[in-house]
């Protein structure tokens, strides 16, 4: 009959053991004293980059913003590199109507509006943009429609671009609502 008792393993296992350990802990050791500061400048390129090890959020910043309302006054709704998207539902007089417009915290930004009016793109596109938007200065997302998607670029000196998806419906004040993703920074 077997005995219960453990063995203890062989001298060449528990030197492999040990050196299995001081390998492993190289690693995590390395991590914690290696930051950012200790890399230079373009050391690390795409080919030293395993396939799928980087994710698009971990290049970019990405915020989104839903509003379903009633009659609300225009408020910021995201913030993003700079940029400032508003939204909000008034009424106009006669209806309430979606306002959705873009802000700038820096003088000189660049906006490129491509716009689709109508409700699932069922209407009229068209191109806008400001190659001199500065701040306190709006521009117009919702361009007088009452619904409609498109897609922001917004450019700021020094090179941070931030691209925002949105669309957007007004048809009463049950039905005023805006939704949007942005990415960059």
């Amino acid at each position: 009959m077997k005995s219960l008792r453990p063995r203890l393993p062989s001298p060449a296992m528990a030197v492999a053991l040990l050196a299995l350990f001081v390998a492993l802990s190289g690693g995590a050791y390395a991590a914690a004293k290696i930051g950012a500061a200790d890399i230079k400048k373009d050391a690390i390129r795409g080919k030293h980059i395993k396939a799928k090890a980087v994710k698009l959020t971990d290049l970019a910043t990405t915020a989104r913003f839903r509003r379903a309302t009633g009659i609300t006054p225009v408020q910021p709704v995201l913030r993003l590199a700079g940029l400032e998207i508003r939204y909000g539902c008034v009424f106009n007089g006669f209806d309430v109507v979606p306002e959705l417009s873009a802000h700038t915290t820096v003088d000189d930004a660049h906006v490129y509006l491509g716009f689709t009016t109508g409700a699932d793109g069922a209407g009229n596109s068209f191109f806008a943009s400001d190659l001199n938007l500065d701040r306190g200065e709006s521009f117009d997302l919702d361009r007088a429609k009452p619904s409609g998607q498109g897609t922001l670029l917004y450019d700021r000196p020094g090179g941070k671009v931030v691209s925002v998806t949105f669309g957007f419906r007004g048809a009463g004040a049950s039905e005023c609502r805006a939704n949007g993703v942005a990415t960059g920074g």
